[in-house]
């Protein structure tokens, strides 16, 4: 017979193992971040190899102009795009392009009044649609069938994805206030039972600065979730629920001071990012196995950045764009085959057109609906 105390000593030895194995990854991370320097004048950094793949016009009528894509997802064979801004309504468009349906404004049963952030559970093949107004999710099939809807806390929420059966992570404008009486902003909560408990994620905003809106601020590659905050330059991964500093963006002169973040307004930020001496923030951030891509601004020039898993060298989209290799588009995603989709405004595709000679099979109007783009891209 085996004995218990043997038996009992083993296990605790396996556990306090496993324990120290998992701080040990927790401490790396936070305490070894890898650095990526971005030199934004650089000249010749070569161009990364672009595939452009298809180019899809979304249908154009009176039933369903987009005024503004605040968010679109690619998935199941359609795309699924939200404005929430001009329209307030969410649109769902077949594979080619074709309209299928739209969210109805209003307050009735299934009706939304004001759609402002949406996750798709794929498990379940259902959308979750936050209306802001109501500070309620309402819960559609991927046609838009209205199945049930769940109040939500009454936080200002920005944006919500799903992580798992039971926890979702909430981008928002919480309130926090320490016991000296000083309100800073948290803007990362994970949501779980439910939205029923919820753990606030330990980054906080500085010098009373409120949550500036991100597109797509998450990315969920392999089971790793990766996400950027407003006001700084990390980029965060989330390990056993906290919040780890993964990567930290380094944009030379560009870069804000620790000191300058901390003190100055939000209206100042802004003023130097607009004027062009300094930017470099991250606003939205994608995982592929072989790229880590940042998109950012500096002056009045959208900015986004490919960084090698492998060589660790880094590359600029625009670049690309510059040469005609692909119009000059917004990244929306990315597929699991690691194909990027985003989307291009049509006068970008007619200049792309005229200035590139392809394509031009497309009879592209300034009219039409955005235009969805899907690519490849390969380290030269």
């Amino acid at each position: 017979m085996k004995n218990p105390t043997v038996t009992i000593l083993f296990i605790t030895l396996v556990f306090l193992a496993l324990l120290q194995s998992c701080s040990s990854k927790k401490s790396e991370i936070d305490q070894n971040p890898e650095v990526i320097k971005i030199d934004v004048d650089e000249k010749n950094r070569g161009a990364l190899i672009v595939s452009l793949e298809d180019i899809i016009p979304l249908e154009t009528s009176q039933n369903c102009l987009l005024g503004f894509v605040s968010k679109a997802r690619y998935f199941d064979n359609h795309f699924y795009i939200l404005d929430n801004y001009r329209s307030e309504t969410f649109f769902v468009f077949g594979e080619k392009g074709d309209f299928i349906t739209k969210t109805i404004k209003g307050k009735g049963p299934g009706e939304v009044a004001d759609p402002f952030a949406f996750t798709i559970i794929k498990e379940d093949s259902v959308i979750f649609v936050y209306d802001q107004r109501k500070r309620t999710n309402h819960i559609y099939d991927l046609n838009l069938n209205h199945l049930r809807f769940k109040r939500l806390p009454d936080d200002y929420i920005l944006d919500i994805d799903y992580i798992n059966r039971d926890t979702f992570l909430v981008f928002h404008n919480a309130v926090n206030t320490n016991p000296q009486g000083v309100v800073r902003f948290i803007p990362y909560t994970l949501y779980m039972k439910g939205f029923t408990k919820k753990k606030h994620l330990g980054i906080l905003l500085s010098n009373n600065k409120t949550v500036q809106s991100l597109y797509s601020p998450v990315s969920i590659h392999n089971n790793g979730v990766f996400f950027v905050a407003p006001w700084n330059y990390n980029v965060y991964q989330l390990v056993d629920g906290e919040e780890r500093v993964r990567y930290s963006l380094d944009f030379g002169k560009y870069q804000f001071t620790s000191k300058e973040l901390e003190t100055l307004a939000t209206p100042d930020l802004w003023y130097h990012i607009k004027e062009g001496s300094r930017g470099g923030l991250p606003y939205s951030v994608f995982k592929t196995d072989d790229f880590l891509v940042i998109i950012t601004r500096i002056g009045d020039k959208i900015l986004t950045y490919f960084w090698s898993n492998d060589s660790k060298k880094i590359f600029c989209l625009n670049d690309c764009m510059d040469s005609n290799l692909i119009p000059d588009c917004k990244i929306w995603g990315v597929k699991p085959d690691g194909t990027f989709y985003g989307m291009v405004d049509p006068a970008q595709l007619i200049k792309y057109q005229q200035s590139s000679g392809l394509h031009d099979g497309i009879k592209a109007s300034e009219d039409d609906n955005p235009y969805v783009v899907f690519f490849k891209v390969v380290e030269p």
